[in-house]
């Protein structure tokens, strides 16, 4: 008598969704790396960006009206000048 009965332990069989299983899994994994180096380079652009912010010191002239201007000290405080007439310090 033999013992080859179909689906038992003694003939194991391939099922074809493995192949799709391993193909599905791969993808996620390369998926899942891509979005890691995409959300690694937005992490060091905005950490670089935070280090390297620029500042808003020096002489502004207003585009719309040339006889202003404005100055903006490191210290926060903000000066301007109407035509030559300077306004002390108009902000901080």
């Amino acid at each position: 008598m033999s013992n080859h009965l179909p689906g038992s332990a003694a003939w194991p069989q391939r099922r074809a969704s493995s192949r799709w299983r391993l193909a599905v899994l791969s993808c996620l994994g390369l998926l899942l790396l891509i979005v890691a180096g995409v959300g690694g380079l937005a992490y060091w652009g905005y950490l670089k960006f935070l280090a390297d912010r620029p500042g808003l010191g020096g002489v502004w002239h207003d585009p719309t009206d040339p006889k202003h201007t404005y100055r903006f000290r490191a210290n926060g405080a903000m000066d301007a000048w109407y035509g030559g007439l300077l306004m002390d310090r108009f902000l901080t």
